[in-house]
């Protein structure tokens, strides 16, 4: 039969020697050599755009941008026009025949409005399928 012979306790690094090894685990990967490398890199491309050697979406950027431009400008009218409609005092209160009048105006001037938002919508949303429809394979 043979004896068990009680091992000494295996010492485990503390979390802070764990810490330090991801740490110099991480220097090596990328050392200032790498960096600096890496930085000159990425400055070279930055000056290539600027020159306008490179452009984001090829040669059709800037009809790309024009578009965008456009839809962006549409969104921020879109989001005035349907916040006017909901500022605009609310047709809740039940018509008397003292506010009948009234009461029917304003109902037709948040139609009107809330149509004059939906058209628009509909403009947005034809605008972005054409931006898709003539940029979606960019070459």
């Amino acid at each position: 039969m043979a004896s068990i012979r009680p091992t000494a306790p295996v010492a485990r690094p503390s979390k802070p020697d764990n810490e330090r090894a991801k740490q110099e685990e991480r220097n090596d990967f990328i050392d200032d050599t790498v960096l600096r490398r890496m930085q000159a890199d990425l400055e070279q491309v930055s000056l290539s755009f600027q020159r306008g050697e490179m452009q984001a979406f090829g040669k059709q950027s800037k009809d790309i941008f024009k578009s965008l431009d456009v839809i962006r400008d549409m969104q921020e009218r879109l989001v005035a026009q349907h916040i006017s409609v909901e500022l605009q005092p609310s047709s809740e209160a039940r018509p008397t025949p003292e506010n009948m009048g009234e009461f029917l105006t304003m109902q037709t001037e948040q139609e009107r409005k809330l149509g004059v938002v939906l058209d628009n919508l509909g403009l947005l949303k034809s605008e972005m399928e054409k931006l898709q429809a003539n940029f979606v394979n960019l070459e």
